[in-house]
């Protein structure tokens, strides 16, 4: 099985996403939200190939095959490499792609 490697870029989204849930929905809810993302992880850990090539007009990504995954009310951005799935980015499924990547 290949190692998860999250960037601190995509742990400071995660925390983000815990902070936001617990302020309007309460702790439990936002526990429950977290725990399904880091499921989500896990799974493609195991199954890297579940996401979908990123495709986007520019040219930084012309250079990376980034993949991504939904969750709920977001997208999971991420490598794939040799030993590892590299988790890059967390967004919301509403927000630009540049606004989560960058």
């Amino acid at each position: 099985m290949l190692d998860l490697k999250i960037s601190d870029y995509a742990k400071s989204q995660i925390k983000g996403i815990a902070d936001y849930g617990h302020k309007h929905w309460g702790q439990l809810q936002s526990d429950e939200y977290v725990n399904d993302l880091f499921g989500v992880l896990e799974m493609l850990q195991q199954y890297p190939n579940a996401g979908r090539l990123f495709e986007y007009d520019w040219s930084y990504f012309a250079q990376e095959k980034i993949y991504f995954f939904p969750n709920k009310n977001h997208q999971i951005f991420y490598l794939i490499t040799k030993d590892a799935v590299e988790i890059i980015a967390v967004g919301g499924s509403w927000q630009l792609p540049e606004n989560v990547l960058s």
